[in-house]
Protein backbone atom coordinates (compact mmCIF):
# COMPACT_ATOMS: atom_id res chain seq x y z
CA UNK A 1 0.00 0.00 0.00
CA UNK A 2 1.34 3.44 -0.88
CA UNK A 3 1.65 5.76 2.14
CA UNK A 4 1.89 9.53 2.08
CA UNK A 5 2.67 12.01 4.84
CA UNK A 6 6.22 12.98 4.01
CA UNK A 7 7.82 14.34 0.85
CA UNK A 8 8.32 10.94 -0.74
CA UNK A 9 6.03 7.98 -1.37
CA UNK A 10 6.67 4.88 0.73
CA UNK A 11 5.31 1.41 0.06
CA UNK A 12 4.08 -0.42 3.14
CA UNK A 13 4.90 -4.14 3.30
CA UNK A 14 3.65 -4.82 6.82
CA UNK A 15 2.38 -3.24 10.01
CA UNK A 16 5.30 -1.72 11.89
CA UNK A 17 3.65 -0.68 15.15
CA UNK A 18 0.44 -1.78 16.87
CA UNK A 19 -2.53 0.57 16.76
CA UNK A 20 -3.30 2.16 20.09
CA UNK A 21 -5.87 4.37 21.74
CA UNK A 22 -5.10 6.68 24.62
CA UNK A 23 -7.96 7.71 26.90
CA UNK A 24 -8.31 10.43 29.48
CA UNK A 25 -11.35 10.53 31.76
CA UNK A 26 -12.03 13.78 33.61
CA UNK A 27 -14.48 14.29 36.45
CA UNK A 28 -15.12 17.33 38.57
CA UNK A 29 -16.99 16.66 41.78
CA UNK A 30 -19.15 19.46 43.12
CA UNK A 31 -19.42 19.78 46.86
CA UNK A 32 -22.65 19.79 48.87
CA UNK A 33 -24.76 17.78 46.45
CA UNK A 34 -24.02 19.76 43.29
CA UNK A 35 -23.93 17.99 39.93
CA UNK A 36 -20.55 16.70 38.80
CA UNK A 37 -19.13 17.24 35.32
CA UNK A 38 -17.34 14.53 33.40
CA UNK A 39 -15.83 13.94 29.97
CA UNK A 40 -13.84 11.25 28.20
CA UNK A 41 -11.22 12.06 25.55
CA UNK A 42 -9.86 9.25 23.35
CA UNK A 43 -7.09 9.61 20.77
CA UNK A 44 -6.96 6.70 18.33
CA UNK A 45 -4.16 5.77 15.91
CA UNK A 46 -6.50 5.35 12.96
CA UNK A 47 -7.31 7.27 9.78
CA UNK A 48 -10.92 7.90 10.75
CA UNK A 49 -13.62 6.61 13.09
CA UNK A 50 -16.67 5.15 11.39
CA UNK A 51 -20.10 6.16 12.60
CA UNK A 52 -20.92 2.50 13.30
CA UNK A 53 -17.91 2.27 15.67
CA UNK A 54 -18.93 5.48 17.41
CA UNK A 55 -22.46 4.12 17.90
CA UNK A 56 -21.06 0.89 19.38
CA UNK A 57 -18.92 2.92 21.80
CA UNK A 58 -21.98 4.95 22.81
CA UNK A 59 -23.96 1.74 23.50
CA UNK A 60 -21.10 0.30 25.52
CA UNK A 61 -20.75 3.49 27.56
CA UNK A 62 -24.50 3.63 28.24
CA UNK A 63 -24.32 0.06 29.56
CA UNK A 64 -21.18 0.44 31.67
CA UNK A 65 -21.56 4.10 32.72
CA UNK A 66 -25.31 4.79 32.75
CA UNK A 67 -24.87 8.26 34.31
CA UNK A 68 -22.35 9.37 31.67
CA UNK A 69 -23.58 11.79 28.97
CA UNK A 70 -22.24 10.28 25.72
CA UNK A 71 -22.26 13.77 24.19
CA UNK A 72 -19.22 14.43 26.41
CA UNK A 73 -17.18 11.75 24.66
CA UNK A 74 -14.56 13.05 22.23
CA UNK A 75 -13.00 10.52 19.87
CA UNK A 76 -10.05 11.81 17.87
CA UNK A 77 -8.50 10.01 14.90
CA UNK A 78 -4.84 10.83 14.38
CA UNK A 79 -2.22 9.64 11.97
CA UNK A 80 1.11 10.84 10.67
CA UNK A 81 0.82 8.95 7.40
CA UNK A 82 -2.14 7.63 5.47
CA UNK A 83 -2.84 5.50 2.41
CA UNK A 84 -2.47 7.43 -0.81
CA UNK A 85 -5.86 8.43 -2.23
CA UNK A 86 -4.82 9.70 -5.65
CA UNK A 87 -1.45 9.56 -7.41
CA UNK A 88 -1.96 12.86 -9.25
CA UNK A 89 -3.36 14.86 -6.37
CA UNK A 90 -0.73 13.58 -3.97
CA UNK A 91 2.15 14.24 -6.35
CA UNK A 92 0.92 17.79 -6.94
CA UNK A 93 0.43 18.47 -3.25
CA UNK A 94 3.90 17.09 -2.43
CA UNK A 95 5.52 19.31 -5.07
CA UNK A 96 3.55 22.33 -3.83
CA UNK A 97 4.60 21.62 -0.25
CA UNK A 98 8.24 21.23 -1.29
CA UNK A 99 8.14 24.59 -3.13
CA UNK A 100 6.71 26.41 -0.10
CA UNK A 101 9.42 24.98 2.16
CA UNK A 102 12.23 25.99 -0.21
Amino acid sequence: MALVGQLHKRISQRVLDPLTATALAIRERKQQGGASEQAILVSCDVLYIRKSILEKVWRLLRTRLPDFDVNKLLLNARTRTRPQASQTRTSESVRRQARTRA
